[in-house]
C-alpha cells in the first residue's frame, strides 16, 4: 500500500477523515466511556460516520483505534477483536460510498497512555510489544497503513526488527525519508 499511495499524492491529494471522538460523542458515547469499545459495540455507528467523512471527499479513513491497546481497553474487550471490527467497519463505508477517489484504510495507533523510563514506569520493550500487537493485527485485518501519532524511536524500532508487516514498512519509509531530508517533527507531515 506504501507504493500505492506514494503514487497516488504524485498528482492528488490525500484528504484524512476528521476526528473520531467528537462524532462519536454526537452518537452516544458518554464522558469517561472507551470510544473504542463504544465503536466495537456500535459497528453501525462507525460505518456512518466513515460514510460522512467519505461523503465530504475524504479519501482515507482512519479506524476507532486510536485508543486501542491493551492498557486501555476495558476488561472484557479482546484487542484484536475491536480493532478487527474497527477496520470491517471502516472498509464496508468505503465500499458503500463512491465519491470518485481512491479510497484507504489506514490503522489509527495513539499514545499507549502511560509514559515511559525515566519518567514513568513503562519499558521502552513494553512499549514495543504494545504497539507491534496493534500492528500485527492491523495487518492480519486489512489495513492498508496506519496513522501513527506516538514517540518516534518505537516506530523506529518496530521498522528495524522487520516486523512481518506492511504496515511496518509505512512507519520506516516516514522516518527515513524524514531523517534523509532533515526534517524535524513538525515537518514531517510534508511528505
Amino acid at each position: 500500500m506504501v507504493v500505492e499511495v506514494r503514487q497516488y499524492i504524485q498528482d492528488n491529494i490525500l484528504i484524512f477523515d476528521g476526528a473520531m471522538g467528537t462524532m462519536l460523542q454526537g452518537r452516544g458515547l458518554q464522558a469517561g466511556q472507551n470510544p473504542e469499545a463504544f465503536g466495537f459495540d456500535n459497528p453501525d455507528v462507525l460505518v456512518d460516520i466513515h460514510k460522512e467523512y467519505f461523503k465530504a471527499g475524504a479519501n482515507v479513513a482512519t479506524t476507532d483505534t486510536f485508543g486501542c491497546n491493551e492498557l486501555k481497553l476495558p476488561q472484557g474487550y479482546e484487542l484484536e477483536k475491536v480493532i478487527d471490527s474497527a477496520i470491517k467497519s471502516a472498509k464496508k463505508a468505503a465500499s458503500l460510498v463512491d465519491n470518485g477517489k481512491q479510497k484507504y484504510v489506514a490503522l489509527d495507533i495513539g499514545p499507549i497512555g502511560e509514559m515511559l523510563e525515566p519518567m514513568g514506569t513503562l519499558s521502552f520493550d513494553r512499549a514495543y510489544e504494545i504497539f507491534k500487537r496493534q500492528m500485527v493485527q492491523g495487518e492480519k485485518s486489512g489495513a492498508g497503513d496506519f496513522f501513527g501519532r506516538t514517540g518516534e524511536k518505537v516506530w523506529q524500532r518496530l521498522s528495524a526488527d522487520h516486523v512481518d508487516s506492511d504496515l511496518k514498512s509505512f512507519a520506516a519509509s516516514l522516518w527515513a525519508e524524514r531523517k534523509k531530508r532533515g526534517r524535524d517533527r513538525k515537518n514531517a507531515a510534508e511528505l
